[in-house]
């Protein structure tokens, strides 16, 4: 009869980055093992995880493997008598036993070997220490006098099958039948008589193990705290920070939403620096008003119950002195201008073989320059851009973020703005990091700043020798290029173009032979545009469009956009049979030559070119206009000549006149079309 496996790992207090990571990899490591051992489970797989432990839940194991009979092959039916013997004893049988099979290679001897099957509790045993072992976290840790090393120390370990435990060892620790409640509401031993009592009786001891759980219980608190809000300040709310939410929900078992509030005066600092001290110091949820302004209060996200207001007052005095620090250094920082911290950017390593941040500084000044002319920026424009660039590094050496990391090109745009640079410059800097869709910059000197600061760590990188590799990518090489590609989607702008530019701007710092460097960095665009369009597009097409250049982002969009459209026709199939057929015939390496009107033998090559000759010019102006729709309706105009011709023509004739004719016929047809996309590449 199936019964239910449960296994808690109890430990001290793990970081809340390392739970989910963990759990992922014990649903997958039992799955993969239950299946290794042809252990049958009809049920559904949990994780659930809080800071002081692990746990895993599988429905409906079955209680054995099955028996397993199987042919193991022994030697030729023709072998030496000795080696049959040989074969025989070794599987515990007599050479009468054997039984002949037939091969592809002769009759072969062989013998049917039985295997009963083990019990689950036996088995599981062996596994789950394995699978305990086998976690793998960004950093861990030996205690005691073993080699065994997780995350953090382990206390205990339930492990049961059914009612019963799963007997084991992990260095001095012994799997048994106890649970362990909340450290300081029910800190108690707790004996959990199956896996299905295990969430009731961990609630009862104040400890909601189901993160998803304690996640609900999190925002309806913050819900109900709003509603308080509302009584008070109009249109108030605590901003719901999913990063923070779930970051908070993996750092308490038993969650009680907490408020508390800090002196008004600290609201004079910069909004982010309030809501920064409060996250990323304190993981406390920020509160604003109907206009989005802050308010001086703050939610925190308590481990247990506030009765008597220690931990509201606790947090209140600490953020008080985070705010005083935050507004000490801001008041600091702002007795040297920013232009006057070049200087020290010159002890601040970008790169070690691509220089200080201050080399980086200078080429993005020129950079950013360059970028906002190329994208029709105005002569302000470019000169915000151009001050920007120089100026965007420059918070790296205050005190603001030297204690707030996270402020970077945040201050720097705020306290560009206390010294009456242009809102363009301010904002400029401020967005310089922005990588997501949602929130890349728009105004034409940010964007060339971000563009300019992304190009030049792409073109450094790439350009000694560092590549994203499978699954690792340490300097977001691939997420700065998506990051370039999203800004670039309704410009017409030449990639090759910025990347020629930051090559010349390292002015021989980059070592690698250069026509490698750019093959790497046009294949990784490449490949991030190719992600980024076949979210919409068949990949087909999109493959088709990319081998007929991606240089222009925009352009290249448009490409697919008519492509796609003309895919919808009923007739597409067909004309991209016509049209691959033109693609395909044509040899690699042809070198196309003058179409000699009068070497025409068949009147459907004859017609085939009076009717491109006739839609020649305007096809040119078309694409030269980029209209890609218009262009591909004279690719319909031609498709049933080209059949014709295919009907009627033998294009690899025998004679290498004719045949060399023909080619450059249909190579005079392609031409034009392969400025859209690859036809041979699509898919009929």
């Amino acid at each position: 009869m199936p019964k239910d496996l449960l296994l808690e790992i109890g430990t001290e207090e793990l970081p809340a980055g390392f739970i989910e990571p963990a759990l992922k990899q014990l649903i997958k490591m039992v799955f993969d093992m239950l299946t290794d051992n042809r252990i049958d489970h009809w049920g559904k797989n949990d994780a659930w995880g809080t800071p002081r432990r692990l746990t895993l839940h599988v429905a409906g194991v079955e209680e054995h493997q099955p028996d397993k009979t199987q042919t193991v092959m022994g030697p030729a039916n023709n072998a030496p008598v000795e080696h049959q013997k040989g074969f025989a004893q070794k599987h515990g049988k007599t050479v009468e036993d054997l039984l002949t099979i037939k091969t592809e290679k002769g009759e072969r001897l062989g013998v049917e070997v039985f295997t009963p099957g083990k019990l689950t509790k036996e088995l599981l045993s062996q596994m789950l220490p394995q699978i305990i072992q086998s976690i793998v976290f960004p950093k861990s840790m030996r205690w005691g006098g073993g080699d065994f090393r997780f995350a953090r120390p382990i206390h205990w370990i339930m492990a049961l099958y059914g009612k019963d435990t799963v007997v084991f060892e992990l260095g001095d620790i012994k799997s048994d039948h106890y649970s362990y409640g909340h450290r300081f509401l029910s800190n108690k031993r707790i004996f959990i008589p199956s896996p299905g009592d295990y969430r009731n009786l961990l609630t009862e001891n104040h400890v909601l193990v189901d993160q998803s759980h304690r996640h609900e219980k999190i925002v309806e608190q913050l819900e109900n705290i709003n509603q308080q809000l509302a009584k008070t300040y109009s249109g108030a709310q605590v901003i719901k920070d999913e990063e923070l939410l779930k970051e908070v929900t993996y750092l308490v078992e038993y969650p009680i939403a907490v408020m508390g509030e800090f002196d008004k005066e600290f609201l004079k600092l910069p909004q982010e620096v309030l809501s920064t001290t409060l996250k990323h110091h304190q993981k406390c949820f920020s509160v604003v008003d109907g206009n989005n302004s802050l308010l001086p209060l703050f939610v925190t996200i308590s481990n247990m119950p506030d009765k008597k207001g220690y931990i509201r007052k606790g947090n209140e005095r600490v953020i008080r002195a985070r705010l005083s620090d935050a507004r000490f250094f801001f008041e600091e920082d702002q007795k040297t201008s920013l232009e006057s911290r070049l200087e020290k950017l010159k002890s601040m390593i970008f790169q070690k073989k691509l220089g200080s941040y201050y080399d980086k500084a200078k080429r993005l000044e020129e950079l950013a320059g360059y970028i906002a002319h190329r994208l029709g920026g105005n002569q302000d424009e470019i000169t915000y851009a151009r001050q920007a660039g120089l100026l965007c590094k420059c918070d790296l050496v205050t005190e603001m973020v030297g204690e707030f990391p996270e402020l970077q090109g945040i201050i720097g745009g705020h306290y560009a703005h206390n010294e009456n640079y242009d809102i363009a410059v301010c904002n400029a800097i401020k967005q310089q990091y922005n990588f997501d869709q949602s929130n890349v910059p728009t105004a034409l000197p940010s964007k060339a700043v971000n563009i300019a600061d992304k190009i030049d760590s792409i073109v450094g990188y790439i350009g000694i020798g560092i590549l994203p590799s499978g699954s690792a990518d340490p300097y977001a090489i691939r997420r700065q290029t998506m990051a370039i590609i999203y800004m670039l989607s309704e410009e017409t702008f030449s990639l090759k173009s910025i990347v020629e530019e930051a090559i010349v701007l390292y002015a021989g710092k980059i070592k690698r032979k250069p026509e490698e460097g750019r093959s790497d960095i046009y294949h990784l665009f490449r490949q991030r545009l190719e992600a980024y369009f076949k979210v919409v597009y068949r990949y087909y097409l999109v493959d088709a469009v990319l081998c007929a250049g991606f240089d222009d982002v925009l352009d290249t969009r448009q490409r697919l956009d008519a492509l796609n459209a003309l895919s919808q026709a009923a007739d597409f199939d067909a004309l991209m049979v016509a049209f691959r057929r033109v693609a395909r015939i044509i040899p690699a390496g042809y070198k196309p030559e003058r179409v000699k009107p009068a070497l025409f033998e068949e009147e459907a090559e004859k017609l085939l070119y009076s009717q491109f000759q006739q839609i020649k010019a305007q096809l040119e102006q078309l694409l030269d206009n980029q209209d890609y729709p218009g262009a591909l309706s004279q690719l319909l105009k031609l498709k049933p000549h080209v059949d014709r011709f295919f009907d009627d023509v033998m294009v690899m004739a025998d004679d290498k006149t004719l045949q060399n004719n023909r080619l450059a016929l249909l190579s005079e047809i392609k031409a034009p079309f392969s400025r859209i996309a690859d036809f041979s590449k699509i898919v009929a």
